[in-house]
């Protein structure tokens, strides 16, 4: 079902150009030095954030779980497993929720869908 306001016919579309793909940039260089770091930073601001400034490395850091729901999904053929995951070192400790799904009847390591969770399901 679409949104309020959702044009779903695209007859109905108005004229629009849309903007340049290289935002700009009239070489390769240009973009790689102006752009593209522009680019990552207003994703890092606006999308994904940033990582967590925890020591990473295997001495100082203790890396611990909690399931937190695990569930039939998409019609039975795979499991979905919410996770919260916890890294603590000395500069403190950050913990996020993961879901993670994860196919059914398998024997065999397989691929498999993992995805930051913001309260949704």
């Amino acid at each position: 079902m679409a949104r309020p306001g959702t044009i779903e016919d695209e007859s109905l579309v108005p004229e629009y150009e849309l903007p340049s793909l290289l935002g700009g940039c009239g070489s390769a260089a240009e973009w790689e030095t102006q752009r593209r770091p522009e680019l990552l930073r207003l994703f890092r601001e606006h999308v994904y954030g940033t990582a967590p400034e925890v020591d990473y490395t295997a001495t100082a850091c203790a890396a611990t779980h909690e399931v937190l729901s695990d569930e039939e999904a998409l019609g039975g053929v795979a499991t979905r497993r919410e996770l919260r995951l916890r890294l603590e070192g000395p500069s403190g400790a950050k913990e996020w929720t993961v879901l993670l799904y994860l196919p059914r009847e398998v024997a065999a390591p397989v691929p498999c869908f993992l995805g930051l969770n913001f309260g949704g399901k």
